[in-house]
């Protein structure tokens, strides 16, 4: 009584302490503290603060009617708390304004040229006009060449022209459609450029209207919108990453409440309005959660019926599930201790141990009932203490060898669960006999004793049909096992209704405004490492063919730098002659009807160079630390699908080994991916060598025989054989959710063997086989929970559970003999 009194306290005490715990679901966690994607990201917020934005999207065939809803919420989400900051439009005002200065150096100089020949064929059509015969190259004998014919200069000496001036030709009706499309022309060297977007440049490039005229606004503005403005963005900047779930859940949900309190649908019949982008992933993190709680009761109740028909006895429930939660609270509340909170492998902790931890009160209860009335703890004890403690060796033994691998998951999983199987263990010991005690024998107990089951002798009741079972589990496993293949499609292990904003398609309207797709960050020292490493992508950015594709993986660089005009300070003087002739041109013959386009070519001509203080907020805020500094950050965009882990591990890779010699770290979300599988691909090749001798040797310190050691071991081989035809056959693809199932599996299956092996020719051989059949039940019911997940990789874990934990335990028994009763 006292040793449940005790124990009682400590499971309350364990609890209470274990209800703080979190669940991180970051993926970032699931990597060690110094993996290079780890501290790229750390390094970014440290440097930038939170770079996610929250989007609300609105969607209706009326573009007035969303204009109208952004505005009202721009209007209040700008005065939340939360909120840094907030817009619906880009200004483009000063990119147009400084648009020449885009050209290259001899790109104006051609401008000028340009403006002056035309000055000289307007002057030499007037002349002709009034029939004085003029040569336009003579025209041309000073800088001033305009102004001195103004003053009556018109000699005809021979002076030189300027080294490099067009031909000349003479003037005509060619002449005003040369005039006319001058913007135009220039308007196409700037975008060979590619420094400025095409669709950015149609823009700020100065149009004409119906008549003709160049149309010059005071101000340029872009919406966050769509081509059609069917979708329009309302974009903020938040004091919180997405990756703090609570914050971004209740931004989420504030979010939620305004649109309701708008009713967006007044605004428009067929309006509508959501939260997407990062902040509104957040969704597949709590739908994570609301899978595990929904997984963790169905299993528990799998769970407690396995047992209740397994034992035919309500009693059962009591003994063997009490132990059992005082095990998974007392585990959790170590999990918190030692690592803090859980990620989403150790989240899953819940559901293994719901079966796994079972299994030594099973045990233990299935040799108490063959007792019947009175049991003989100490005759128990003495019989079945090495086997389960073989078993729970083997187990911890399997789950330890993880906290070798790469993948910080595995360490941190391989560690609670050994912890786990270890308190289960001493659990079943110490709870088992105490309240078997206290509540005394069933009548199913009693009825029980006198009559046992004897063992086969490892002799086998029908041979043939067992080696022909064999046999095919065999052939089964080697025809499906080469097919076993690792998931490269994330979008298979996601929530359904996360793998996209399928209900607004908010990317439309990031797509016609911006670069699209979640950039790579460079992070750079200075600005000069951050220069050379920006060369060596564009340089590069042809050849880097992406894995299975044949286009570049490299779309476009960008920094400060390729923002800014480059070489400014030298154009200074050629617009102010470009302005110079273009006023000379206007004021002077033109005809009138490029009045305009020569008055907008004066305007950008007057511009004095672009300076980082007069660029937009929005492109300086891609690039602007905390320190206020704007010249070692810069953007990559790949051209990837996100999902392909393929293709995110190729970029990974290549990132990094272009970026060597410059030492500038990439930060990505997807380069934590990438490094995710890369990890978890290593550790599969890498580590169950070392878990297959871990077993070995602990079978063969507990049968201390080579042959029962061979064949215990075969066993479980054979049993990993099957699950592996049929993951291949299925097929049940490997990912880095459902690997952490396969220690669990391994050992059950060799807890089987042991408890087989040691049983098979005493009484208790009976009792041994129907708790490891019970055990395997239970196991697989704990998983089972998981199959009805919404989320891709939580089902993939129970589904791999049931498969895995069946195959090897049937695989168990069948080879080691099932018991046959005498009288």
């Amino acid at each position: 009584m006292v040793t449940l009194l005790v124990t009682l306290l400590v499971a309350l005490v364990a609890g209470q302490y274990a209800r703080g715990i979190r669940v991180n679901t970051n993926l970032e966690a699931l990597l060690a503290d110094n993996a290079s994607s780890v501290e790229a990201l750390a390094e970014l917020r440290d440097r930038q603060g939170p770079t996610d934005l929250l989007n609300i999207a609105v969607r209706s065939e009326d573009p007035v009617a969303n204009r109208k809803l952004v505005e009202d919420i721009l209007a209040r989400v700008s005065s939340w708390p939360e909120v840094r900051d907030a817009f619906i439009d880009l200004d483009y005002t000063p990119l147009r304004d400084h648009a020449l200065y885009y050209l290259d150096h001899e790109e104006l100089v051609d401008l000028r040229d340009r403006l002056r020949l035309e000055r000289q064929h307007a002057i030499a059509g007037s002349m002709s006009l009034t029939g004085t015969k003029v040569d336009p190259s003579k025209l041309m004998g000073s800088e001033d060449w305009d102004q001195d014919f103004d003053d009556e200069d018109d000699d005809d000496d021979d002076d030189d022209d300027d080294d490099g001036e067009p031909d000349t030709a003479a003037p005509g009706s060619d002449d005003k459609a040369s005039l006319g499309t001058l913007l135009q022309e220039q308007r196409e060297r700037i975008a060979s450029t590619g420094r400025i977007r095409e669709s950015d440049l149609d823009l700020i490039w100065p149009k004409e209207d119906a008549n003709g005229e160049v149309i010059w606004e005071d101000e340029v503005r872009k919406p966050v919108a769509s081509q059609d403005g069917t979708v329009m963005l309302v974009r903020a900047r938040l004091i919180e990453p997405p990756t703090n779930l609570k914050f971004s859940s209740a931004v989420t949900t504030k979010v939620e409440a305004l649109l309701e309190t708008l009713q967006v649908q007044q605004y428009a019949p067929d309006m509508l309005a959501k939260v997407g982008g990062a902040y509104g992933s957040s969704s597949e993190a709590k739908s994570i959660l609301v899978d595990l709680r929904s997984a963790t009761w169905l299993s528990a109740g799998l769970v407690i019926t396995v047992l209740l028909v397994g034992f035919r006895s309500a009693r059962s429930l009591v003994i063997v599930l009490a132990p059992l939660a005082t095990s998974v609270v007392v585990t959790v509340a170590i999990a918190r201790l030692v690592l803090g909170e859980l990620n989403v492998l150790t989240a899953f902790l819940f559901a293994v141990l719901l079966g796994i931890g079972v299994d030594f009160a099973v045990h233990l209860y299935a040799q108490r009932e063959r007792l019947g009335g009175v049991a003989d703890w100490t005759a128990v004890f003495t019989q079945h203490l090495r086997p389960l403690g073989a078993s729970m060796l083997t187990t911890m033994g399997s789950f330890l060898v993880l906290t070798l691998a790469d993948f910080r998951g595995f360490q941190e999983f391989g560690l609670i669960a050994a912890i786990g199987v270890f308190v289960a263990f001493v659990a079943a010991i110490v709870m088992v006999p105490a309240l078997d005690v206290l509540i005394g024998p069933s009548k199913a107990s009693r009825a029980a004793s006198g009559s046992e089951v004897r063992g086969s002798g490892g002799k086998l009741r029908a041979p043939i049909l067992r080696i022909a079972i064999l046999v095919s589990v065999g052939l089964l496993g080697l025809v499906g096992a080469p097919r076993v293949q690792f998931e490269q499609d994330m979008r298979n292990l996601r929530s359904p209704k996360t793998k996209g904003e399928k209900g607004i398609g908010y990317q439309r309207a990031l797509k016609a405004t911006q670069e699209t797709g979640t950039p790579v960050v460079l992070l750079a020292d200075s600005s000069e490492q951050l220069d050379a490493a920006v060369d060596v992508l564009e340089t590069r950015k042809d050849t880097e063919i992406l894995s299975g594709t044949d286009r570049s993986w490299i779309r476009s660089v960008y920094s400060l730098a390729t923002q800014m005009p480059a070489e400014q300070a030298s154009k200074v003087s050629l617009l102010d002659e470009i302005g110079e002739a273009a006023s000379r041109l206007r004021s002077g013959k033109a005809d009138q009807q490029y009045l305009s386009h020569l008055k907008a070519l004066e305007r950008l001509a007057l511009a004095r160079p672009l300076g980082e203080d007069e660029l937009p907020g929005w492109a300086k805020q891609l690039f602007r630390e905390r320190n206020g500094e704007v010249g070692n950050i810069g953007l990559l965009y790949t051209q990837v699908q996100g999902y392909d882990l393929e293709q995110v591990v190729h970029v990974t890779r290549r990132f990094a080994e272009l970026m060597e010699p410059s030492g500038v770290r990439g930060a990505s979300t997807r380069f934590i991916l990438g490094d995710l599988t890369i990890a978890v691909q290593d550790d599969t090749q890498r580590l169950p060598p070392y878990a297959l001798a871990v077993i070995a040797l602990l079978i063969a310190l507990d049968l201390r025989r080579l042959v029962p050691s061979l064949i215990t071991f075969a066993t479980l081989c054979l049993g990993l054989l099957l699950t592996f035809g049929v993951m291949g056959l299925w097929p049940i693809r490997i990912n880095f959710y459902n690997l952490v199932v396969m220690p669990a599996v391994v050992g059950l299956g060799i807890d089987a063997s042991i408890h087989l092996w040691h049983a098979r020719k005493s009484a208790a051989v009976g009792a041994t086989s129907k708790a490891a059949l019970i055990s395997a039940l239970t196991t697989a019911g704990g998983f089972s929970g998981l199959i009805i997940s919404q989320h891709g990789g939580l089902r993939s874990i129970g589904l791999l559970g049931v498969t895995a934990t069946l195959c090897c335990v049937l695989v168990a028994i069948a080879v080691l003999g099932w018991p046959r009763a005498s009288k």
